[in-house]
C-alpha cells in the first residue's frame, strides 16, 4: 500500500469513528456554552462534567440520568450555560441538556418547595427530584 492510499484510509477510519450530530442535536447545542466563558466555547457531547459546588447526591443522580441516556443512544451534555438570559435577565445553568430531544433536565433536592418546582415546569425544564440519600 503506498503512502497517498494509506492516507486516505486513515482519513476515512476517522470520519468513520467521529461523533456526528444530526440537524436537531447540533441546533439544540449550539444553544449552550460552558459556564463562565463565551458563547463560542462548547461542552463535549456524552461527557459527564461535575461541579464541586454540588452535593454528592446531586452528583450520583446525574451521573444515573446520563447513564439511561447513553443506554437509550441519546446525546447529552451536561454543566453548561444558556446563551441568552432569560425573563428575568439572568443566564441559567442546566444541569443535563439532552441533544436528541432538546429536553433540559434539571436536578433538585425534595426539599425544594412546590413553587420552585412549577417555576422549572413553567421553563419547559423536566425537574427530576433527588430524596436525600444517607
Amino acid at each position: 500500500m503506498d503512502k497517498k492510499n494509506l492516507v486516505r484510509a486513515v482519513r476515512d477510519f476517522k470520519m468513520k469513528n467521529r461523533r456526528i450530530l444530526t440537524k436537531k442535536e447540533m441546533e439544540t447545542y449550539n444553544k449552550f456554552h460552558i459556564p463562565g466563558c463565551s458563547n463560542f466555547m462548547k461542552r463535549k457531547v456524552n461527557a459527564i462534567h461535575i461541579s464541586p459546588s454540588n452535593s454528592w447526591e446531586h452528583e450520583l443522580a446525574k451521573c444515573k440520568e446520563c447513564y439511561i441516556m447513553q443506554k437509550a443512544g441519546q446525546k447529552y451534555i451536561t454543566e453548561c450555560c444558556r446563551n441568552k438570559k432569560d425573563k428575568e435577565g439572568i443566564i441559567r445553568r442546566v444541569d443535563i441538556v439532552c441533544l436528541s430531544t432538546g429536553h433540559e433536565i434539571e436536578i433538585i433536592h425534595k426539599h425544594e418547595s412546590h413553587q420552585e418546582v412549577f417555576q422549572y415546569r413553567k421553563e419547559k425544564i423536566i425537574p427530576n427530584i433527588v430524596k436525600q440519600i444517607k
